[in-house]
């Protein structure tokens, strides 16, 4: 799914024109959406595949119920690259939402797999404790409230709605340390 998702966000990359040595300056600025839609949707696509796996490290054999939400997630997160281009080029707080519901979307998608596992001991490879799912739940909760901001933010100033979401993973360390601080 990585793979696919960086070939969709690479191709999508296209240098601007030099024509009498000038550079055409719509094309300029179509090739700085497409590179801040690749970087910021890697990120992204990056932060749910590490949950994902991490799912799979403890998930035995897989169930009818989370095959279809896996397979619906996988597909959720190739759209990732297009909304978050469609967001940079439409520049409107209705496609800053469309973006943010559709990684809240895959949020729950992940929190709903993570659950039912968690409930559902004959799936698990290894122990599920109420450590580890306070931790799981904790880091999956910062992805929604990063994009529930950036909607609130794309009323008042949409460049900061539209890089407000990249802060995703110093976020992720940030709460990473202090959850784990607490613990200690």
């Amino acid at each position: 799914m990585l793979l696919v998702a960086i070939t969709i966000l690479a191709y999508n990359l296209v240098p601007p024109t030099i024509v009498n040595g000038q550079i055409n300056q719509d094309e300029l600025k179509d090739f700085y959406y497409n590179l801040y839609g690749l970087i910021s949707s890697f990120m992204v696509i990056s932060v749910f595949w590490i949950f994902s796996m991490n799912f799979f490290d403890y998930l035995k054999a897989p169930s009818e119920p989370i095959t279809l939400v896996s397979i619906t997630f996988f597909v959720l997160i190739l759209l990732t690259p297009i909304t978050t281009v469609a967001e940079l080029q439409y520049r409107t707080w209705q496609a800053v939402t469309v973006l943010a519901l559709l990684q809240i979307v895959n949020s729950l998608l992940l929190i709903s797999l993570w659950r039912y596992l968690e409930i559902s001991k004959d799936f698990q490879s290894k122990e599920l404790d109420k450590y580890v799912m306070k931790k799981i739940y904790t880091r999956l909760s910062v992805i929604p409230l990063l994009y529930i901001i950036s909607i609130a933010l794309s009323f008042v100033n949409f460049n900061l709605a539209v890089i407000f979401p990249v802060t995703m993973i110093p976020s992720l360390i940030f709460v990473a340390k202090v959850f784990n601080f607490k613990e200690n």
